[in-house]
């Protein structure tokens, strides 16, 4: 199976970058970010 996906460009990575930092710092954010950790890999995929 293959799997096909984008990256996002470096800038849309700088923004998640600020979200993240924008809701440590308590600070209004449009929306939460989430992040999301495998921890069971029975397929044996590679992150």
């Amino acid at each position: 199976m293959k799997l096909n996906f984008e990256l996002p460009s470096e800038d849309e990575i700088e923004e998640r970058c600020q979200r993240i930092r924008d809701v440590w710092d308590y600070r209004r954010v449009d929306h939460i970010p989430i992040h999301m950790t495998v921890l069971s890999n029975p397929w044996g995929y590679t992150v």
